[in-house]
Order: structure tokens, then C-alpha cells, then sequence
């Protein structure tokens, strides 16, 4: 049965590359109110408070409401649920709630523990989802530096996500990925900042995840979806077939 709080009249719209706006009617409302795109029409479903005006819906309790990581992932589940209910599907408030308290992605931001470390996937690979991962672990590890196993492929900014995802480190391990496009890691080094952390170069992911399990502290592997496919694969035991893209 449709939730009967759900009445909001939904128009979603970018307004610049890196943010949205959501614009509804909140219930009692006559015209469109500005919503903050990760808490917008939270209070409808009993996740975050809307302000005694209802003219704009607080930052509410979101970042508990939803089992991602990351204040982008808050964004994009409120758009997710402002199309869903614009598009007419009835949706109760207890699927809403247990969809987004229950969601996982692999590969994003996904932490496993191996040997006594923590070890954190993030298959970010072009400079947008780098800055989301930078934005995600100042959060979720404040004052922590990651030993960092990094590649990418060819026709990447290379640059432009490492600018994000390098000051990250304590120590850089390079490699290169198991696919046709893959770049050796003295291409990839190439593209590092002037300033970057000491960093090391290894034929293969094997090695280089190896290198880096020998430091304390969390691990993360980051800039390839190919590359975080194989260090999961090795984190659950399961079997990493190589790429042919």
C-alpha cells in the first residue's frame, strides 16, 4: 500500500556537474520548494527532519538511512527515490527504508578485513569519482594514510585522478591491470603528482597488493574496476578472470 505522507509532485533538474536540485511540492505545500538533494523529502519516509516552515528539508539522518558510503551515495539515492516516485510507482515507507538501509555495491567503497588489515575497494577511475573517494575516506578515516595500490587503463585522465586519490597515501604501489588496455606502472607513475608520496612499481597486482599488505594501516586499492575486480576476487576466494576489453 502507497505510503499516504508520499504525496510530493517531483521535478528533478541539474543545475550544476557536480550537484542537483530536487523540486517538489512537501505535503501541505502549494509550490515547489528547494530540497537538498541527499535529505530531500527524507521526512516523508520517517528519515530526517524537514523544518517547521517546510520551505527546505534539513540535512536529516540520511548518511544512517542508507548501508553506502559516502555523502554522493546519499545524492544519488534521493534522486533515485524522487524518480521512482515521480514515475508513479507506489512504494511503502518500509521497502524504502529497508532497500536503502540493505543496498551494498560492490567495489564502491566496499571494506573487507584480510591478514589484520582493513581493506577498502573503490573502483573510482575518472577525476569525479576520485573526488568522491577523497571526500569518503577524510570521512570514514580521518587522519588515516592508506597504503595505496593503484592502476589504470589507457585513455584515462591518469592525472586528474591521482590529483584526488594520491594525498590519500603514505606509499604508492603501481601496477598495471589484466586487460588489453592496460598501462605498465612506470606509465602510470608518469602522471603522478610533483609532490606525491614515495611509490613503488610491481609487474602485477599479486605483488603489489603483497608489498603493501607488509605496511600497517588500511589498504585501498583504488582506480580501476578491473583492478578492484581482482583484489575482490582475492578477498573471497573466488576466481579472477582476466578482461579481454
Amino acid at each position: 500500500m502507497e505510503d499516504p505522507h508520499l504525496t510530493a509532485d517531483y521535478r528533478v533538474t541539474h543545475t550544476r556537474a557536480d550537484s542537483h536540485n530536487v523540486l517538489g511540492r512537501l505535503p501541505g505545500k502549494q509550490r515547489p520548494t528547494e530540497a537538498i538533494m541527499y535529505a530531500a523529502h527524507w521526512d516523508a519516509y520517517g528519515l530526517g527532519p524537514a523544518d517547521a516552515s517546510g520551505d527546505k528539508v534539513r540535512h536529516g539522518a540520511v548518511d544512517d538511512a542508507i548501508g553506502l558510503a559516502g555523502k554522493h551515495q546519499a545524492w544519488n539515492a534521493a534522486l533515485a527515490v524522487a524518480a521512482l516516485h515521480a514515475s508513479g510507482m507506489a512504494m511503502s515507507y518500509e521497502s524504502v527504508h529497508y532497500g536503502l538501509k540493505n543496498v551494498s555495491w560492490p567495489g564502491r567503497f566496499e571494506i573487507f578485513q584480510h591478514q589484520g588489515s582493513q581493506v577498502i575497494l573503490d573502483g573510482a577511475h575518472n577525476p569525479q569519482g576520485a573526488a568522491a573517494l577523497a571526500e569518503t575516506w577524510r570521512e570514514k578515516f580521518p587522519n588515516q594514510k592508506a597504503s595505496i595500490v593503484f592502476s589504470a587503463v589507457a585513455a584515462k585522465d591518469i592525472s586528474g585522478i591521482l590529483e584526488s586519490i594520491a594525498p590519500l597515501g603514505s606509499r604508492l604501489f603501481l601496477c598495471p591491470v589484466d586487460t588489453p588496455r592496460a598501462l605498465s606502472a612506470e606509465e602510470i607513475a608518469a602522471s603522478l603528482p610533483e609532490n606525491a608520496v614515495p611509490h613503488e612499481l610491481f609487474p602485477d597486482f599479486n605483488q603489489a597488493f603483497q608489498a603493501a599488505n607488509a605496511h600497517s594501516g588500511p589498504i585501498l586499492v583504488a582506480g580501476s574496476l578491473f583492478l578492484v575486480g581482482e583484489a575482490r576476487a582475492m578477498l573471497v576466494g573466488g576466481e579472477f578472470q582476466s578482461s579481454a576489453q
